[in-house]
């Protein structure tokens, strides 16, 4: 009762930030990250719902049909059936009916990228919520509370977990936050898009196997790629207001989160209309928590974005260690894809709330050959003749920069003119 009493209040505290325009959670976010404080009162919260769930997707594999079947040779006649034998004791445990009396684990395997040489898998695993599914129905107290859960995620440490691509695996172990990161160098793999899968490597929780993507292509390709920045960037978060920006990340859901017009289909044409040799890619780095990966995810999926690896901060931890400010962490992720494809051409996206101007100047002068063109959304409505943005091109919305690429040879006009069309 205590701890829904804890709860509740730090709910309508929430909500009357959200809905009075409050200052009182502005003191507990620096940087988009919420204070220590708060993140350990929160964290002493136990979810509303602990009890083993199973859904849609254990039934996928365990139709009640073998359940049925498991619980009457097991429990009734003893046997156990060659089937079951045959497979790993480990999964069987874990995955069975018998599991329901096993807690129930989440695993994130974030989208990566990598070349035929090596490439690198990180994802995090941490006890299983009961969340109710985003609708674009649902109240602000319903987003606030499913968010709340999303920022305070009981992570299980020093956990093997195996990720496989392909008929290759790694092992990885989680560290104190949960974050875990799998090497693999010298694999023989199709390039394009492959599909990472990850378990648990022991029968103490029941858990559903994610697929998440990986992107290899050549190292010696020539096509051309996408790294763009999120927030302010393809969709509108208003990260130069802290208040608007704590609204934005706790009163909504990914449903409700507002796409920035024509930036999708401009994505799309630039990779359909460029030609060269190799796969297209697209790389989200953003300088949101990891906590908010299933939101971006969904929301990229949802609005019709090419899909890529995301990059977000993994804050804390040990195994994928985030650099403390924003501009050092963006060139600590956009460099190693740069050095990935030596001879492809990249097109950069950002905004002018943060430091994106800076970070992409500086890899044009660290891989000249390498960056075709940056577009700054100018969300803070900037001098376009201050000297920082004399290497790149402020933009008022995606027709700039769809203006500016078509005259490059870069995107057809029937992408420019799709472009427009949704703009207007």
């Amino acid at each position: 009762m205590k701890k829904k009493i804890i709860l509740s209040f730090l709910s309508a505290l929430i909500f009357s930030a959200c809905s009075q325009g409050e200052d009182l959670l502005l003191n507990e976010i620096d940087n988009q990250q919420i204070s220590a404080t708060s993140i350990n009162t929160i964290n002493s919260i136990e979810p509303e719902n602990q009890e083993i769930l199973i859904d849609n997707e254990y039934y996928k594999n365990f139709p009640d049909e073998l359940l049925g079947e498991q619980i009457y040779n097991v429990l009734v006649t003893g046997n156990i059936s060659t089937e079951i034998k045959s497979n790993e004791v480990d999964s069987i445990k874990s995955q069975s009916f018998f599991s329901i009396f096993n807690k129930k684990a989440h695993i994130n395997v974030y989208d990566s990228f990598g070349n035929e040489k090596n490439f690198y898998v990180t994802g995090r695993v941490f006890k299983k919520k009961s969340i109710k599914p985003p609708s674009t129905n649902d109240s602000l107290l319903t987003n606030i509370i499913r968010n709340i859960k999303y920022f305070t995620p009981d992570a299980i440490e020093n956990t093997d977990v195996i990720v496989s691509v392909g008929n290759f695996s790694q092992i990885a172990r989680t560290d104190s936050k949960g974050y875990f990161k799998a090497y693999f160098t010298g694999v023989n793999l199709p390039l394009g898009i492959n599909i990472i899968t990850a378990k648990l490597n022991n029968n103490k929780y029941q858990f559903d196997i994610p697929k998440e993507e990986l992107l290899l292509d050549n190292s010696n390709s020539d096509e051309i790629g996408i790294i763009s920045d999120v927030d302010d960037t393809i969709k509108i978060t208003g990260v130069d207001n802290k208040l608007k920006m704590i609204k934005h990340i706790f009163s909504g859901n990914f449903k409700t989160d507002k796409a920035i017009p024509g930036v999708a289909t401009l994505y799309k044409g630039i990779l359909n209309d460029y030609k060269g040799n190799g796969a297209d890619t697209v790389h989200y780095v953003t300088g949101s928590p990891a906590h908010l990966y299933d939101r971006i995810q969904d929301f990229i999926k949802l609005n019709g974005f090419p899909q890529g690896s995301i990059d977000l901060k993994k804050l804390g931890s040990k195994v994928d260690p985030t650099p403390s400010t924003t501009l050092e962490y963006k060139l600590s992720r956009i460099r190693p894809i740069l050095k990935a494809f030596p001879n492809k051409k990249f097109v950069m996206f950002g905004d002018t709330t943060q430091q994106d101007t800076e970070v992409y100047v500086k890899l044009k002068k660290e891989f000249p050959n390498n960056v075709l063109a940056i577009y700054i959304n100018n969300v803070t409505k900037q001098d376009p003749n201050n000297p920082r943005f004399k290497e790149v091109k402020l933009t008022n919305s995606s027709v700039d920069a769809a203006k500016d690429l078509f005259e490059k040879g870069i995107i057809s006009q029937e992408t420019l003119n799709k472009v427009i069309a949704e703009v207007k």
